[in-house]
């Protein structure tokens, strides 16, 4: 049976065609050690390539998880880099939950696409709910690291995308239902990286609902498709 990684690679191999410079920062940050990863709009266009659910919208942004100790040097090394630092953010959820955090906030125009990133300093709160969505150097061991023409992508565990839409749970154009059905066909919540990640995520019933919609979604396609 095919790994992800193995399942993934012709998808990555066609994107990095189509965006050599994104593809040569990356590579820039593997290069100088920064442990990162690729994830949440990326990772769904490109799962969603070989599983035939196409995205809703291009991935024009291209969000990474940084581990936080690396957040400086990545942001040395990011072409046209802005930053905010310890910038209080809200996140209007789906199912009406304001979360809240603080964090520094990197961005930079990268080609075509615009890299982000974050360090967070607490953890995304509503008055019912307490996420910890740091990206540690533990969830780094998780990477999936694909050698192109164009130099290295690098990819966090599809994990960490369902795990960060399960929480946001966004509408009007973020497509996180979607995106999350999408990455469950590569990703089942019984896998030993899931579990623990899980559990340092402080992931609660709100978010295993999420994920379980978008899996009903999933199972639902796929017995049409079957049919």
């Amino acid at each position: 049976m095919m790994n992800m990684q193995e399942i993934l690679d012709p998808a990555v191999q066609r994107w990095s065609e189509d965006h050599p410079d994104a593809v040569r920062a990356m590579t820039t940050f593997h290069e100088a050690g920064v442990r990162f990863g690729a994830s949440a709009s990326l990772a769904s266009q490109l799962v969603g390539e070989v599983v035939g659910m196409p995205a809703l919208r291009p991935a024009d942004d291209i969000d990474l998880l940084v581990v936080g100790e690396d957040f400086p040097l990545a942001l040395s090394l990011l072409p046209n880099a802005s930053a905010r630092i310890e910038e209080s953010f809200v996140i209007p959820a789906g199912d009406k939950q304001e979360l809240r955090f603080i964090a520094d906030e990197a961005v930079g125009r990268v080609g075509d696409n615009t890299f982000q990133f974050m360090r967070p300093h607490t953890p995304l709160m509503s008055p019912e709910h307490c996420y910890h969505t740091a990206f540690t150097e533990q969830a780094a061991q998780g990477n999936m690291h694909f050698e192109t023409k164009e130099g290295i992508v690098t990819l966090a565990h599809i994990w960490e995308a369902i795990a960060l839409y399960g929480i946001s749970q966004r509408i009007h154009g973020k497509n996180d239902a979607h995106n999350t059905a999408t990455l469950l066909h590569l990703c089942r919540p019984g896998d030993d990286y899931v579990a623990r990640r899980a559990e340092k995520q402080g992931i609660d019933n709100r978010v295993w609902e999420f994920i379980g919609h978008a899996g009903l979604i999933t199972a639902q396609r796929d017995y049409a498709m079957a049919g």
